[in-house]
């Protein structure tokens, strides 16, 4: 079984903080799919994400290799906006 393709659409009024396997991953991602770089910020450790509140996270896939990945994950799961009932 396949994950579901989520496509993302940045909102260019606000900062999108991107989780990727390195800093490599995330610029050649945001490079491929022509994304400016004032809209993305790589998430590069746990610290970057304390203080955040509500704010947009994207998982790149092979995220999940990173050696604080269980840190970024939760710290992640604190700060992200949550769907609105």
């Amino acid at each position: 079984m396949t994950e579901p393709v989520i496509r993302f659409v940045p909102d260019p009024a606000e900062i999108t903080y991107v989780v990727a396997i390195n800093f490599q991953h995330f610029r050649l991602w945001q490079r491929e799919r022509g994304y400016p770089s004032s809209i993305l910020r790589y998430v590069s450790g746990v610290d970057q994400l304390r203080g955040l509140r509500d704010a947009p996270v994207l998982f790149l896939e092979g995220w999940q290799n990173r050696l604080d990945a269980h840190g970024i994950y939760e710290a992640a799961h604190r700060v992200m906006r949550r769907p609105q009932p």
